[in-house]
């Protein structure tokens, strides 16, 4: 993967972050249902998770030309 996938990665996994503590707080700064609030935050959490872990897989994963010189160098 190049830089630019790894920074979108890297963007996906702040912003996944971000909107979770702004849902959170909004969530919770009134009163309301709470049975509703912790299963739909439940959900919340499980989408935020997919997409950080997508995020991270992106970010993490070497690109392409880094595989390249990895097997190159052990020839």
């Amino acid at each position: 993967m190049s830089a630019r996938d790894k920074a979108f990665g890297a963007i996906l996994c702040i912003v996944a972050i971000i909107i979770g503590i702004v849902y959170f707080y909004a969530l919770y700064a009134g009163y309301g249902y709470l049975a509703i609030y912790i299963v739909v935050s439940i959900a919340v959490l499980f989408v935020l998770a997919m997409v950080f872990w997508i995020g991270w897989a992106i970010a993490s994963t070497p690109s392409v030309e880094e595989i390249r010189e990895k097997s190159s160098k052990k020839k």
